[in-house]
């Protein structure tokens, strides 16, 4: 059995994250267990979920506007509060059902020899904290969101694998 080793790179599509300081999985296999009237109890696999949780020392405007495209703001653009901005700026907004869509790109955790690729993952700022007073640092959570018959994970050799010519999931 190999180990997979570091240092690991994260990349978010085309955007390579910096300054990593965590990465934190969760993930997990529900189902349901009917008992049927004579006792016998039955084990039916129902979802299947996937997350990471990435730590970023330092995020600044620039990083998270690379993650979040739908919040970055321009130089001369409007903050959602009215003003104008001199520099280019970062505006979460809250977050509604009809709001706007999040991105879905491949979470891809390259290590040594083996990358782990978190499939269609959405992002969400899930903490910003302020390490020691003296650093801010912003938790994302990437949620895999698999098309049907996609997996949710997916571990492989780095440099292994090549484009379907019939398309992804067929």
């Amino acid at each position: 059995m190999a180990l997979v080793k570091g240092p690991f790179t994260l990349k978010y599509g085309s955007v390579e994250l910096q300054d990593v300081s965590e990465i934190s999985w969760d993930y997990s296999s529900d189902s349901t267990q009917p008992t049927t009237i004579d006792g016998r109890t039955y084990d039916i696999p129902t979802t299947t979920s996937a997350s990471v949780e990435v730590t970023l020392l330092g995020a600044d405007i620039e990083a998270l506007s690379l993650i979040f495209p739908q919040y970055a703001v321009a130089a001369g653009g409007q903050m959602s509060t009215g003003e104008t901005t001199e520099y280019d700026a970062f505006d979460l907004k809250a977050m509604s059902a009809c709001g706007s869509t999040a991105l879905e790109e491949d979470l891809e955790i390259v290590g040594c020899d083996t990358t782990t690729r978190l499939v269609n993952a959405q992002a969400k700022i899930s903490s910003i904290d302020y390490e020691d007073n003296v650093v801010q640092t912003v938790a994302i959570t990437f949620t895999g969101m698999p098309q049907q018959n996609q997996g949710i994970i997916q571990m492989y050799k780095n440099g292994s694998l090549t484009e379907s010519s019939s398309g992804a999931g067929d």
